[in-house]
């Protein structure tokens, strides 16, 4: 599963993908609702702080991992940011799939801890799912002193060699983009 460092780059890719619908009041507040969309399913890791890992992890992945959590959290989002001008549909699709990214993503993740797998499509199936090919090797999450143990180290580093050209190639076809269109205002060439 990645961890959330890479769940945060690719929240951040996917929302570099729709601030142009944003209103620059709203752009931070924007980006930070965004970076907590595509973390929120691990919200069910939160106990773990007083209860420790082993006592949560037959509970992590489960429905924080569905697309019926993406749909209503999306929703709460959407809802939100209407008040803000943005539209309730636009909202609703954007941070659902910011959420349901996130679940893809561990979907395609090294899960050896049971339960194994995400329950993709919950409430429709309770079935557990899990990409054959593994993407993500995991994180060791027993201590803070895992943080910096090699195979995390790994991990964080393959994660930015994923998302951060993604990230680094749509700013520099924005970029190109704006030349063009600041070229064809003036009347040179685009």
């Amino acid at each position: 599963m990645p961890s959330p460092i890479g769940h945060t780059l690719a929240s951040w890719f996917l929302a570099s993908i729709a601030e142009r619908k944003i209103h620059p009041r709203d752009g931070a507040m924007f980006w930070a609702a965004a970076m907590i969309a595509g973390n929120l399913p691990d919200v069910d890791l939160l106990p773990a702080v007083v209860l420790g890992l082993e006592a949560v992890a037959p509970f992590h992945q489960g429905i924080t991992h569905s697309i019926g959590f993406a749909a209503v959290t999306g929703f709460s989002f959407g809802f939100f940011f209407r008040k803000r001008g943005i539209p309730l549909s636009f909202g609703w699709f954007f941070f659902a799939a910011l959420v349901y990214a996130h679940v893809l993503l561990d979907s395609l993740g090294d899960d050896t801890f049971p339960p194994i797998g995400v329950m993709l499509f919950w409430p429709f199936s309770s079935e557990r799912f899990l990409s054959p090919v593994s993407v993500f090797p995991g994180v060791k999450k027993g201590s803070l002193t895992d943080l910096w143990d090699p195979h995390n180290l790994v991990e964080f580093g393959l994660e930015a060699g994923i998302f951060l050209p993604l990230i680094g190639a749509l700013w520099l076809w924005k970029r190109a983009r704006l030349k063009g269109v600041s070229r064809a205002k003036l009347g040179g060439p685009a």
